[in-house]
């Protein structure tokens, strides 16, 4: 392995080159501390088996799963680019606001990846950390580790909640025993939010027009609806 890519809470990627395929790969190693917890290494290899399953030209390809020396890892198609985080810190950096235009190029290309996806699973941790912006403009979404799968509800205990606070739909932080697609879209619309906005929807949400007033009514309604504090006010399909 190579150089050090990047590092989470589940592990760290390093820089690969796959001799077989003559290409080159990310390499994703569950944390030492990691290796023996039973939650940790489930969490991993649902990943790598969902992630494996999906083929998408917006979300990462995962090659392999495997263990090797008692370390968990998986391989997946190596990214040039950054992540939609590392973008929005620069744009705040240089006082740079989100273009309309750029904004609904990333949310057109995550609802195609989110409307493929949903046919299998949720991903559940849609974030700005988890979407990555390849050199030629295209998305990727990424980090399927507490995705669940439509048709095994085990994976995921009741009451048990994981994601990131701050993007997760208010059932989802509550642990509610039925959470379907809509949470992603919840998801999705506080990370179109913050892009508009600069900051995230916190306590008395400001509607989105009132901070962005160069955004059309119909956009900016979309987006509130996408964040609705109840499931069923939301859109009943990624289409709508």
């Amino acid at each position: 392995m190579g150089a050090m890519l990047g590092e989470g809470g589940m592990g760290r990627v390093y820089a690969a080159r796959d001799r077989l395929k003559g290409e080159d790969v990310a390499i994703k190693v569950l944390r030492q501390d990691l290796q023996f917890s039973k939650a940790a290494t489930d969490r991993f290899l649902t990943e790598a088996k969902v992630s494996c399953n999906l083929s998408h030209p917006n979300i990462v390809r995962v090659h392999d799963v495997g263990i090797s020396g008692g370390t968990y890892y998986l391989s997946m198609e190596r990214l040039k680019g950054h992540t939609l985080r590392q973008q929005m810190d620069e744009y705040r950096r240089e006082k740079r606001a989100f273009r309309i235009a750029e904004v609904t190029d990333i949310a057109r290309q995550l609802i195609d990846a989110l409307r493929y996806a949903h046919r299998y699973i949720i991903h559940r941790d849609i974030k700005p950390e988890n979407i990555w912006l390849a050199e030629d403009g295209t998305l990727k979404l990424m980090d399927f580790g507490i995705a669940r799968a439509f048709s095994n509800s085990q994976l995921t205990q009741t009451g048990m909640v994981l994601g990131t606070a701050y993007y997760m739909s208010p059932e989802q932080r509550i642990g509610a025993k039925e959470i379907d697609w809509r949470t992603d879209q919840y998801a999705l619309g506080v990370v179109l939010y913050e892009l508009f906005a600069g900051m995230l929807p916190m306590g008395a949400v400001q509607p989105i027009d009132t901070i962005r007033r160069d955004l059309p009514k119909r956009h900016a309604n979309a987006l509130m609806r996408a964040m609705a504090v109840l499931p069923e006010d939301r859109f009943q399909s990624l289409n709508d």
